[in-house]
């Protein structure tokens, strides 16, 4: 298993939302610790929980320590589904914070798939909807098969 701390660096949500995509598209399991430890408000976040949620649903994962405030995290991928998610993060959590989890692996997935999400759209400390639509998801259209 591969182990991840999630306090490196700036200890953001960047650590778990990457590890996540990676590990769901790879299926390769990892255990990330002290997740946001420097942050005031330390672990889990609704937009993290919500990140793990969605790819779980995508590929059937085995999950530990999926809730608010967790500081760790085991995460137990399977084969991915083609499905279609709709997520409610419940709060004004970041819709592109959530997307940068779900939009590489929704790549992989066998056929299109279609995410409906509810959200916050242009929140602190993450990319605004209309950056995350005309600059980052410009530059993965390349990525597309």
């Amino acid at each position: 298993m591969i182990e991840i701390d999630g306090a490196y660096l700036e200890g953001g949500g960047q650590i778990v939302r990457t590890a996540l995509a990676l590990s769901t598209i790879t299926q390769k399991p990892f255990e990330v610790y002290d997740i946001r430890k420097g942050r005031k408000d330390s672990g889990l976040k609704n937009q993290h929980l919500y990140c793990v949620k969605s790819l779980q649903e995508l590929c059937n994962a085995n999950v530990e320590g999926a809730e608010i405030g967790s500081l760790s995290l085991k995460y137990y991928p399977k084969k991915l589904i083609a499905k279609n998610l709709s997520i409610d993060i419940e709060t004004a959590g970041s819709i592109t914070l959530l997307l940068q989890a779900l939009l590489l692996p929704a790549m992989f997935v066998s056929k299109p798939i279609t995410i409906t999400i509810t959200g916050g759209t242009d929140t602190k400390w993450s990319m605004p909807f209309d950056y995350f639509n005309n600059v980052f998801c410009r530059s993965c259209k390349g990525l597309q098969g």
